[in-house]
């Protein structure tokens, strides 16, 4: 199917294997235009395989490209201003989706799931992409397993995940040459667990984590305490370990104190987390003021590749699970030599 016009569909446009008494499979679809439709192009049955999707242009869609049952691949396409997200797929495929091009989108691949559209559901081979001003997270990937991210050019909007991945540890992804063009300073993030931070409630708003390590005392940030783990963790860059000395927590710039931590644990590893090592316990610990920095010193310090702050108690005693809120203006992690700052900020 080539050189066509398709726009004003309120439903789909190209609808594949959606009440056909065979699925339709082994397609391409190329150098079509689609305009203002709902689904530019979907795919409706487990036998609808192999459709190649290239040389298209879509322009002001909901969804330009989705997959309900079967696969596509998606080839050197340009979307514009796709409201919802240019790919989305709802249930597990394999796709390649190559050399493409976002401009102005919500989203470029999922982040569908919380406006009734679902995750991205996929084995996916994501290369050589390239997505401009992005409205939202550029790529939403929590579903997404096995996924490789190679050589994409990135660019979303400044305090939201460039990447959203799964705090679960379950994507299995790997990531080569990507170029993330944002102030952001972590744009590959994931979910909140096993680590809550700062989703689910208004209290977070304006307080992300990235507040914490900002070097300013007037802001804070505010992470939940609904997870059975609750606090920071710092991971060094890959192959490299820090040995930390002291570390320096600094409450929040607000009155109220009742989110200030009181039980905390340091940890050091160097498997990734798979196995912790205690390097600092405190109890009952209070601030008088806020901002107050205090300063903690680690009695037998050693090099890690990962360290993780585990809140146990708040002072007005939240705990993990039980749920509550903990927050900080200031965490840092300090190396021979340094006073101030933390090494580079933990995420």
């Amino acid at each position: 199917m080539s050189d066509n016009q398709f726009q004003d569909f309120t439903g789909g446009a190209i609808n594949l294997g959606n009440g056909e008494g065979s699925a339709i499979a082994e397609e391409l679809i190329t150098r079509n235009s689609f305009y203002r439709s709902g689904t530019a192009i979907t795919t409706w049955s487990g036998n609808t395989l192999n459709i190649d999707i290239w040389h298209n242009y879509f322009e002001d869609n909901n969804i330009a490209i989705r997959n309900v049952a079967g696969a596509f691949h998606a080839y050197d396409n340009r979307f514009v201003r796709s409201r919802v997200t240019d790919i989305n797929s709802v249930t597990n495929m394999h796709s390649s989706i190559v050399n493409n091009v976002s401009l102005g989108s919500r989203s470029f691949i999922g982040n569908a799931q919380n406006i009734g559209f679902g995750s991205f559901l996929a084995d996916a081979d994501i290369q050589g992409n390239k997505v401009y001003a992005a409205s939202s997270s550029p790529l939403e990937l929590t579903a997404a397993t096995p996924v490789t991210l190679i050589d994409n050019l990135i660019q979303g909007p400044s305090g939201v995940p460039q990447v959203l991945m799964s705090g679960g540890g379950t994507n299995r992804a790997l990531f080569v040459g990507n170029t993330f063009a944002s102030t952001d300073s972590w744009p590959l993030r994931v979910t909140q667990e096993p680590l809550d931070h700062g989703q689910g409630s208004s209290a977070v708003i304006g307080h992300p984590i990235e507040k914490s390590t900002d070097g300013d005392p007037t802001t804070y940030a505010v992470l939940g305490m609904w997870n059975s783990l609750s606090g920071w963790q710092w991971n060094a860059p890959a192959g490299t370990h820090k040995t930390v000395l002291t570390y320096a927590l600094t409450s929040n710039s607000s009155s109220d104190n009742s989110m200030d931590p009181m039980d905390w644990v340091l940890y050091g590893s160097n498997d990734w987390g798979q196995t912790w090592t205690q390097l600092d316990s405190r109890t009952g610990e209070t601030f008088s003021g806020h901002p107050q920095r205090k300063v903690y010193t680690i009695q037998n310090p050693e090099a890690y590749s990962s360290y993780e702050l585990r809140i146990e108690k708040t002072a007005n005693g939240s705990r993990p699970v039980t749920g509550g809120f903990v927050s900080l203006s200031e965490f840092e992690l300090l190396v021979p030599g340094k006073t101030s700052g933390a090494i580079p900020p933990p995420c």
